[in-house]
């Protein structure tokens, strides 16, 4: 049935990449990008709120192995899944780093948690397709959040709920804002993709789907 391909969710998959400030400036390996030696208490702190735990998310693909983990979160209307490259602990265990970088650059979404002073390369190049949220630590508590967007430069399409082209944002407050401006930038990738095409949410697609049940059902009555 047509309205089993339409979930009770709005299913939002987003990457989160972590990038130590121990990784070289130059040269960097594809084993100090996606398994970092170390991994610092303020991402552990930003992840932990960003959802919970899971091991498998409904039946929706992408987690490399059962034993690769992701975090989740939802409402009534939306579930959305983080793939981050320090829980993929499977595949950093079979040293299998390109499967950590496609799980999380194939997402039209990603948010970068950078601790280099510098924007890598490698993060440049995935911002050529998906739209980056690269987050920097600051003092006093403030994180700044720069949108990387490869669409048009239009500032309206720049915004992303709390979140413009730039932002400074306090930490404490970060991963619910974040959070927002992933599921709006999500929503606006899948929209660019639809090309003229009105994008509509799984939510509203099974609604008239149940509605189209109905008219039938009661066209059926009639006769």
């Amino acid at each position: 049935m047509e309205l089993d391909k339409n979930w009770v969710y709005n299913i939002h998959s987003i990457g989160v990449l972590y990038i130590s400030r121990e990784c070289s400036s130059a040269d960097m390996t594809a084993k100090e990008i996606y398994a970092p030696a170390s991994v610092s208490d303020s991402f552990l702190l930003f992840i932990s709120k960003l959802g919970t735990l899971v091991r498998e998310v409904h039946s929706v693909k992408g987690l490399i192995s059962d034993k690769d983990y992701a975090l989740e979160w939802k409402d009534r209307m939306n579930c959305v899944i983080f793939h981050t490259n320090i829980l993929m602990k499977n595949s950093i265990a079979q040293d299998n780093y390109e499967q950590i970088k496609s799980q999380i650059s194939k997402n039209d979404v990603i948010i970068v948690w950078n601790e280099k002073e510098e924007i890598i390369n490698e993060v440049v190049k995935m911002s050529e397709k998906s739209i980056c949220f690269v987050i920097g630590l600051m003092s006093a508590g403030m994180c700044s959040v720069k949108a990387m967007d490869p669409r048009s430069k239009r500032a309206d399409i720049r915004t992303y709920g709390a979140i413009t082209e730039d932002t400074i944002v306090q930490a404490n407050l970060l991963p619910r804002i974040i959070l927002r401006a992933a599921m709006v930038a999500n929503m606006k990738m899948k929209g660019k993709r639809l090309g003229n095409q009105k994008y509509l949410s799984s939510l509203f697609r099974r609604q008239v789907i149940l509605d189209d049940i109905k008219k039938s059902e009661e066209s059926s009555k009639e006769y």
